[in-house]
């Protein structure tokens, strides 16, 4: 189901380049794995970030750079 949904996401984007914006945990670092390996999704881009500056700054960043942006986990604890 994924994998439908990222082709129809494809259809409204300008191009073909998929990126992939995180935190940077483990479980996250895990999805990206299973993304890339079961989807056979490959990123053009891809961030992972620790703090919710660093995601906005990196979400910025990738609107240049990429087509489509799937999101993963954005709750960051507030001690990081």
């Amino acid at each position: 189901l994924t994998g439908q949904l990222v082709d129809k996401l494809k259809e409204y984007a300008r191009g073909g380049r998929v990126g992939f914006l995180t935190v940077d945990t483990e479980t996250e670092r895990a999805e990206q794995k299973a993304y890339r390996e079961k989807l056979r999704l490959g990123f053009a881009q891809e961030r992972f970030v620790k703090t919710f500056a660093d995601w906005k700054a990196a979400f910025k960043e990738l609107q240049s750079q990429v087509d489509v942006l799937l999101l993963g986990n954005f709750a960051i604890r507030s001690t990081q």
